[in-house]
C-alpha cells in the first residue's frame, strides 16, 4: 500500500515535477501526460516486480524473470519494486541460492555430519548477517528523492527484498572461488587493479568474485540513484558493500565462536 497520497503531479516515466505545466507533454522526456496517473502517489504508480504481480505457479518463472531483471536491467527493477513487495519470492531465491552453494561447496568436503552441520550454520548465519546488515543500513540511509514521506519499516521491507534477491550471487561462489567472507587485510577484500586482492591483475577465480562484488554494488547504486535523494548518496554504496561483506560476516563468525564454547 502507498504510504501517503499527494496532489503534486509527477511524470511517471522520468519523475519530472509537472507542477505549473500547462501542456500535456512532459518537457523532460516527452511523455503524453495522463494527469490521473500523474497525481497519484509514487508507490501507487509502481507496478511491482514480475514476481510480485504473478499468482500461483506463475510465480516460479516470474521470480526468475525478476532476478534477471535485477541483474541485467537494474533501472527497471528499481522503478518497479514496491514497498509492499511480496517477500516470499525473494526469500525463496535466497534459500535456493544457498542450497545450490552448500550442495556443491559445503557437503562434499566432509562425510562427518556434525562438521557438515557446523559448516552449514556458519555459512548460513554469515549470509543472514550480511543481508540484515545491508537492509538495515540502506533502509536507514534511504530518503525519497521526491520528498515524500516513507516509513522506515516500509523502506526496510523494500531493501530486504533487494538484499534477498541479490543472494543469487551465493549460488555462483563455488564457480568463482571462496565466498566473500573477509577482513581488510585478506586477499578476499576486493580492490580493483591491485594484484593479490582480487583485482584485474589477480588470478581468474579472484577476478570472478571481484566482478560479482561490483555487480552487487551496481544494483545497490542504481537503487539509490533511482529511489533516493540526493543522488550522490549512491557513491557511498561502494564502501558500504565492502563493509557489509566484512562486518556482517565477521560479526556472525565472532558470535558463532562465542556460542560454540
Amino acid at each position: 500500500m502507498a504510504d501517503e497520497q499527494t496532489a503534486t503531479p509527477f511524470c511517471i516515466q522520468c519523475e519530472y515535477n509537472l507542477t505549473g505545466l500547462t501542456g500535456d507533454i512532459c518537457p523532460e522526456c516527452g511523455w503524453q501526460i495522463d494527469w490521473v496517473l500523474a497525481v497519484l502517489d509514487e508507490e501507487g504508480r509502481r507496478s511491482g516486480t514480475p514476481a510480485h504481480r504473478a499468482r500461483g505457479w506463475r510465480r516460479i518463472d516470474a521470480t526468475l524473470v525478476t532476478v534477471l531483471l535485477m541483474l541485467f536491467a537494474p533501472w527497471r527493477f528499481a522503478r518497479q519494486l514496491r514497498h509492499d513487495e511480496s517477500l516470499m519470492p525473494a526469500a525463496c531465491t535466497a534459500l535456493i541460492s544457498f542450497a545450490i552453494f552448500f550442495a556443491i561447496e559445503g557437503i562434499p568436503r566432509s562425510n562427518d555430519l556434525p562438521v557438515i552441520a557446523e559448516r552449514f550454520t556458519r555459512s548460513a548465519g554469515a549470509v543472514v548477517a550480511v543481508v540484515l546488515c545491508q537492509s538495515l543500513c540502506f533502509s536507514t540511509l534511504h530518503y525519497d528523492r521526491l520528498r515524500r514521506r516513507t516509513r522506515w519499516c516500509s523502506r526496510f521491507r523494500m531493501w530486504l527484498s533487494v538484499s534477498l534477491y541479490a543472494t543469487c550471487f551465493v549460488a555462483t561462489w563455488p564457480i568463482v572461488g571462496e565466498p566473500p567472507y573477509a577482513d581488510f587485510s585478506s586477499a578476499n577484500f576486493y580492490i580493483p587493479l591491485i594484484a593479490g586482492s582480487g583485482g584485474m591483475f589477480a588470478s581468474t577465480p579472484e577476478v570472478g568474485v571481484t566482478i560479482i562484488t561490483y555487480w552487487w554494488w551496481t544494483i545497490s547504486a542504481v537503487m539509490l540513484v533511482v529511489r533516493n535523494r540526493p543522488r550522490w548518496l549512491a557513491l557511498i554504496s561502494i564502501p558500504l558493500v565492502y563493509g557489509f561483506i566484512v562486518i556482517g560476516s565477521m560479526v556472525f563468525m565472532h558470535v558463532a565462536n562465542v556460542l560454540s564454547f
